[in-house]
């Protein structure tokens, strides 16, 4: 509240007007003081000078101006964050992260609710993969929060669209931030159209957090095995708040089981707080799919006991797998990958190099097949092999005719890697055969060699994918994977996956390094790079037993994998999904497959897919998937533990063309705790694209009630009200001249 004068006069001639005034009483009373007592004269001042003033003011306009909020139809809206992570007693005072936001939302006379209640309209969502409304105990922070995902996208667009009536101010959104749905939070914010005042809650990754955990933070195992072979599972594990300088503390025990049976245990020791890694070797035994656990005996003093455990499902096969390499020399590249395929005991190995002039050197056993032309001539002698890699061998070296039989292996469920060198992909000539069809990549006859320097650039599906499984930690560190250079690919087909973009030293996209698709019922790999042998070399990549070791031998068994539709031939339908188990908010893909009774494929056909299991039955919403005939694809989240099934059912033309059931598991586990750091960098981004404010590390709720007030700027009322108007100052200054008046008169002065 303030004070204005409206008259047209400055302020300046206003206050002299006054003093005028005032001086010009004072003399009118002092001109008396020959018939006046001293006494009287004082009293003439005191009426006659405010009578001026009144004088004066009603000359000079008094305003009282009142600005006042209009929120008698406004809303905020408060999105309590009810996932796991929420209940970590890692924040001020080692209390658990809801706990401390149901007192920044209620403490007596400086919480959020009693600053805003007074003004607007409180509406309380609770949320962790659903929106609703939250119970008086969860606001309260008087229950445990026991949602299994976070998902900030879906609780932004429906924070909106549940508030009441009404427009709604903000949301004032109070999470740590760790998001693991797979959503867009910062563009939903983006569409939700309100201010969005993050609050977080939670320890800083690398802040001294005073929480005690141990955790598998990842873990790479692969999907195949052989009998009889050595696998390698590798766990990252992580040691948050125990004090390293006691011994006890330093070293954990990390152990491989299956069922009650101990298989094999590894011991690691923290030197500092910095993730380490297990590697448990074991040779299962018998084939089939099998379940496995990862596991960290619990501590006593753990604040969080849901991320000691990890399962991984396991098929072993009973045979080892064949695998047919086809390049021109024995260059740098050849060496090392054909020296690390031959080791590794679950691969049988056959190298084929074609050094020119009709000359062929064939190394490893041919399994009968005919090379004499480096690649088979028949599909029979193409199926003694399940993959084949092709490197730096010019188009004009190949009969078309094996070319037209590779990618007929392919469709029928074999693996399929092309490498890159100065004689592969476009540059090469291979942008008119059949190889073009297969890859997962567009092969342009212009295409030619980046010959610089670059490092490696993971993919959003990259990050997801089995080949690069456990992989991330290297492209987070100082030393990225990088290669001298590589063949020139621009564009990735419909439907395929780029894994691994190659960046320049400035920042820029040089192309694709590594993508991967479906092709009919097999697999086919591109890698554009030549030369992966550096990573073999590089201490900082983990020398040979580090990431070269773990690529390739990720990347071989993914083109192992035999699509299940390959055992489901002779069906017309056939339904599955990617995997037969999935922790809680991992991706599950499924896949169907029609064909008509000739077995050709049919692409138009109409295909319904049912998923049953726990919450009831619901439709799936199957699509085409992009140049594979007759191949259908959805994906979705698993949200509920449980048993499931798939039924599908394909028709064309009314007429019934068949049906197929499949079924997977979701386990009890969660990716929640897999991170459960306070994510700044997430809320940030979420204010940002809102227009509103995030808040960390003891965020103050005076603070964000007086950002909320003050982004309402335009919904702020003027008011004025002109004191000359109202009788008061008539009243007043007739008061003061009749009091003058009659004491004047009462002493002969009139």
């Amino acid at each position: 509240m303030s004070l204005r004068f409206a008259s047209p006069l400055s302020v300046p001639i206003g206050l002299l007007l006054l003093l005028a005034a005032a001086g010009l009483a004072i003399l009118t009373a002092r001109a008396l003081r020959g018939a006046a007592d001293a006494r009287t004269i004082r009293l003439l001042h005191l009426l006659r000078v405010p009578a001026a003033i009144l004088v004066a003011l009603l000359v000079l306009d008094p305003r009282l101006v009142r600005d006042r909020l209009r929120t008698e139809d406004l809303s905020v809206v408060v999105l309590i964050d009810r996932s796991r992570s929420m209940a970590i007693p890692d924040s001020w005072e080692s209390r658990p992260r809801h706990r401390v936001a149901a007192e920044f939302l209620s403490r007596p006379g400086s919480g959020l609710v009693p600053l805003l209640s007074g003004d607007f309209r409180l509406s309380f969502l609770a949320f962790d993969t659903a929106v609703r409304a939250a119970r008086a105990e969860e606001v309260a922070g008087e229950t445990l929060p026991g949602g299994n995902l976070t998902d900030l996208a879906v609780a932004l667009r429906g924070a909106a669209q549940a508030a009441p009536a009404g427009e709604v101010a903000a949301v004032v959104l109070l999470t740590d931030g760790a998001d693991n749905a797979g959503g867009d939070a910062p563009a939903a914010a983006t569409e939700a159209g309100v201010p969005v005042y993050a609050v977080g809650f939670g320890s800083r990754a690398g802040a001294g957090t005073r929480r005690k955990d141990l955790a598998i933070a990842d873990l790479a195992a692969p999907e195949t095995a052989f009998a009889g072979n050595t696998v390698v599972v590798e766990a990252t594990v992580r040691s948050d708040g125990y004090d390293l300088s006691d011994p006890g503390n330093r070293t954990v025990r990390v152990l491989l089981v299956e069922g009650d049976r101990e298989i094999v245990s590894e011991t690691v020791e923290f030197a500092e707080e910095a993730p380490v890694r297990a590697a448990l070797r074991f040779v299962p035994e018998g084939a089939g799919t099998k379940t496995y656990r990862v596991k960290i005996p619990l501590r006593g003093d753990e604040a969080v006991t849901g991320n000691n455990e990890r399962s991984f499902p396991l098929t072993v096969r009973e045979r080892s797998a064949a695998v047919l390499y086809f390049d021109a020399t024995l260059r740098w590249e050849a060496r090392f990958l054909r020296d690390f395929l031959a080791r590794d005991p679950a691969l049988d190995l056959t190298s084929v190099l074609h050094p020119g002039q009709g000359r062929l050197v064939v190394n490893g056993d041919a399994h009968g097949a005919d090379l004499s032309r480096g690649l088979p001539g028949t599909a029979a002698d193409f199926d003694r092999f399940d993959v084949v890699i092709l490197g730096d061998v010019a188009a004009e070296s190949v009969p078309a005719a094996s070319l037209e039989l590779l990618r007929g292996f392919v469709e029928k469920g074999g693996g399929l890697l092309a490498l890159g060198g100065y004689h592969a992909y476009g540059a090469g000539g291979y942008a008119a055969t059949s190889l073009a069809e297969v890859l997962p990549v567009f092969i342009a006859a212009g295409d030619g060699q980046v010959e610089e320097p670059v490092s490696l650039a993971l993919t959003p599906e990259g990050r997801v994918h089995p080949i690069l499984s456990g992989l991330e930690p290297f492209f987070l560190g100082a030393a990225r994977p990088g290669l001298e250079g590589l063949t020139a690919v621009k564009n990735e087909k419909p439907g395929a996956q780029v894994l691994l973009h190659a960046e320049g030293a400035d920042g820029a996209r040089r192309g694709i390094v590594l993508a991967a698709q479906l092709y009919g019922e097999g697999r086919s790999v591109a890698f554009t790079g030549d030369t992966s042998w550096v990573w073999y070399r590089s201490r900082e990549l983990g020398g040979p037993e580090g990431f070269y070791r773990r690529f390739w031998g990720q990347v071989l068994r993914w083109l192992l994998e035999e699509e299940p539709e390959v055992s489901a031939a002779g069906e017309a339908v056939a339904v599955f999904s990617d995997r037969p188990e999935y922790r809680i908010g991992e991706t599950v893909r499924v896949r169907a497959r029609v064909r008509d009774a000739a077995g050709a494929p049919v692409e138009d056909a109409e295909l319904r897919i049912a998923l049953s299991g726990p919450g009831g039955e619901r439709k799936l919403a199957p699509r085409p998937v992009p140049r594979v005939a007759g191949h259908f694809e959805d994906r979705f989240r698993a949200l509920a533990p449980g048993a499931y099934e798939l039924g599908a059912e394909a028709t064309k033309d009314g007429k019934e063309l068949g049906r197929a059931t499949a079924r997977f598991a979701v386990g009890a586990e969660s990716v929640e705790l897999d991170r459960v750091d306070l994510d700044e960098e997430r809320l940030a981004a979420i204010a940002r694209a809102s227009g509103g404010r995030s808040y960390v590390g003891g965020p103050s709720a005076e603070q964000v009630a007086s950002d909320i007030r003050g982004s309402l700027v335009s919904l702020v009322e003027h008011e004025e009200i002109a004191l000359g108007d109202g009788p008061l100052f008539l009243l007043l200054l007739a008061a003061l001249l009749t009091a003058d008046w009659i004491l004047r008169r009462r002493r002969n002065l009139v």
